[in-house]
């Protein structure tokens, strides 16, 4: 039986947990699982063809990659929910090489457990349709995932590569406002004016809030980012970093 690991986080108290034995750059997907003790637990499928077991649920599992790529689940969920036009099946740009897809994965015992799991973009290989049934909570499709993994999704193949098209546009979005942060951030100087200087500041500043959120500022007041700074602030020396 594979050994349980945990994300390194911090708790409630401040407080490290134990190490996860992965890196969150190496994710292929996650997946919510019932485990041999029949616990809802998650497994991680990784680029080296691993599979690593947490006995959290698999929200709290999201919710601490997300995290670890200093971003707001809610925040970036409502935001590309805009962007896209659509209400569900929301993708997860966290960085260049790790743009989550969600995909239904199983049946569920209860109705909170959660069928949802979700891929990663970049190490999408294909997906294969399984022989058609009409029993209840049988797969209909495989996904095959670089790490040589197979996972199997409730979904129609149609629907998997509708979220996929969705998963693309996200990330060309990410990469878009990454590269522009990047590119104004190695062009901006120091300036003989302040004024100036504090001007190219704010402009950095609002390309790392839209980096990290989602959300396009457009011409917004400065409110907002500073605001937003001052809570990261409190937030960082809340952890003690």
């Amino acid at each position: 039986m594979p050994p349980v690991v945990y994300n390194k986080e911090k708790n409630g108290g401040g407080s490290s947990i134990n190490s996860r034995s992965y890196q969150y750059q190496d994710v292929v997907a996650i997946e919510p699982s019932y485990g041999s003790a029949g616990g809802n637990t998650t497994r991680i499928f990784t680029r080296q063809g691993k599979t690593h077991h947490d006995n959290r649920r698999l929200h709290a599992v999201l919710r601490s990659m997300v995290a670890y790529y200093d971003a707001d689940l809610d925040n970036l969920r409502k935001n590309y929910r805009a962007y896209l036009n659509c209400r569900q099946g929301i993708p997860l740009p966290l960085s260049p090489r790790l743009v989550l897809v969600p995909i239904k994965m199983r049946s569920v015992v209860s109705e909170n457990d959660g069928a949802t799991g979700y891929i990663n973009l970049i190490d999408y290989q294909q997906v294969s349709t399984v022989e058609p049934s009409h029993a209840a909570g049988l797969a209909k499709c495989h996904i095959h995932l670089k790490g040589n993994h197979t996972l199997s999704s409730l979904f129609s193949k149609q629907n998997i590569e509708k979220r996929l098209a969705h998963g693309r546009q996200a990330h060309d979005r990410h990469c878009t406002i990454k590269n522009n942060y990047t590119n104004n951030k190695e062009s901006y100087q120091m300036k003989p004016s302040n004024e100036e200087i504090l001007e190219k500041l704010f402009v950095i500043t609002t390309l790392y809030y839209e980096l990290l959120t989602g959300e396009k500022l457009g011409k917004k007041e400065p409110d907002l980012v500073t605001r937003w700074l001052l809570e990261k602030e409190k937030q960082l020396q809340g952890q003690g970093r």
